[in-house]
């Protein structure tokens, strides 16, 4: 099986990172990071799908490594584990349906 790297397909309109993000701490061999992102709330699952990685017909898209803040740079081994999110700001009068979701991005370092 293919091992490839997961493009986000996501219109880049529909998601920016939130101010305050990322953050980070490090220690001897560990780096936790973590990145949150208002995403358009129709985006969310396909948003944290292709972040976090996922299986297609013979080939595997791994995770989408962490990027030092303000550079083009990934952090050698920190990988997207894990995403949550909830809705923010409020609903659509239209769809009933919420306009954005603040997505928690978390990565780690492999243990």
């Amino acid at each position: 099986m293919a091992v490839r790297d997961c493009t986000i397909t996501v219109p880049a309109d529909n998601y920016k990172v939130m101010p305050g993000s990322p953050t980070a701490s490090v220690a001897i061999g560990e780096f936790h990071g973590e990145r949150v992102y208002r995403v358009v709330w129709e985006d969310r699952h396909k948003f944290i799908k292709e972040v976090l990685g996922f299986p297609g017909p013979g080939v595997l898209y791994r995770p989408q490594q962490y990027v030092a803040e303000n550079s083009n740079q990934t952090v050698a081994g920190v990988y997207a584990v894990r995403a949550s999110y909830k809705p923010i700001m409020g609903l659509n009068a239209t769809t009933g349906s919420y306009e954005f979701a603040r997505v928690t991005i978390e990565y780690d370092s492999p243990e």
